[in-house]
């Protein structure tokens, strides 16, 4: 037997998935939502992990998550963006309390 292996055999070899030919180079594969959500979520907990606030985008996108399907926020694959965004929230909502709060204060003063 030669040492070179053919093109197709090494194709195969590569192949993510085992036995599988490769007819077709431009062939497309789909992700399920699932993982590309899990992807996203990661990739942006990652980049944005120590931001002070969130950009409103992903606050939408997380808002319309827990309120609708739920593909990610419940996904425990994504549970540290989502604490992080929970976090956020809550965070903000002291901080519009305590200013509500300083100024009633104040106007009772």
């Amino acid at each position: 037997p030669s040492e070179d292996l053919t093109h197709s055999r090494k194709r195969q070899m590569l192949s993510p998935v085992p036995n599988r030919q490769h007819s077709n180079i431009e062939e497309k594969v789909q992700l399920p939502v699932e993982s590309t959500s899990v992807l996203a979520a990661t990739c942006l907990y990652t980049v944005l992990q120590h931001v002070d606030h969130w950009p409103i985008q992903i606050m939408k996108a997380f808002a319309e998550d827990s309120f609708g399907p739920r593909i990610w926020v419940d996904d425990d694959r994504c549970s540290a963006i989502v604490a992080n965004l929970e976090q956020s929230i809550q965070s903000r909502h002291d901080d519009t309390l305590t200013g509500a709060m300083v100024s009633a204060a104040e106007k009772a003063d």
